[in-house]
């Protein structure tokens, strides 16, 4: 087992590590070696190691499934790739819904409130429903929600208080 305070890569398939601790098991005993500097031939390369940068919410649909299915056969966990994937298809039923929610409200009679009101309002309902997705979608990894889920929920409560908005502007 290896490890080391700095790696850099050196070329095909060789990574130069410095200040390396080296532990060896021999039988029931553990080894314990410094080393200043060493060799470790991997086939990891920086290309490999920068997609653990990427944000999920950044990559495309496409790139996103792909990601999932090669994680799902190395048997790693996949569920922020999901929820961001979900969260990706979902968006334009999300427009959608948001913007059956703002009918209601541009029904309504001028003399109701202002425009400039409805507005303010307008942004508000964005950026709730923007932060509080993202804390669902958190909750949602956290307690290992299916994404499908955590990314399907804020759509369902803002989709049910569009319908409700819509009938109550309906029986006015």
């Amino acid at each position: 087992m290896s490890r080391a305070e700095k790696g850099t890569y050196a070329g095909p398939n060789k990574w130069l590590l410095t200040n390396v601790e080296l532990t060896r098991f021999e039988g029931d005993r553990a080894v314990l070696q410094h080393l200043a500097r060493a060799t470790w031939n991997s086939v990891l390369t920086p290309d490999i190691m920068s997609v653990l940068k990427i944000v999920p919410e950044r990559m495309s649909a496409v790139n996103l499934r792909a990601y999932i299915d090669h994680l799902r056969e190395n048997r790693q966990k996949a569920t922020r790739y999901e929820i961001a994937f979900w969260n990706k298809l979902l968006y334009p039923l999300v427009a959608i819904a948001l913007m059956v929610l703002a009918i209601p409200f541009a029904v309504q009679s001028a003399r109701a409130g202002g425009v400039g009101v409805k507005i303010v309002l307008g942004i508000v309902i964005g950026l709730l429903f923007h932060f509080v997705g993202r804390l669902v979608s958190n909750v949602g990894l956290l307690n290992d929600w299916p994404p499908i889920v955590a990314a399907g929920l804020p759509l369902a409560v803002v989709a049910l208080v569009a319908a409700e908005g819509l009938r109550r502007a309906e029986r006015r």
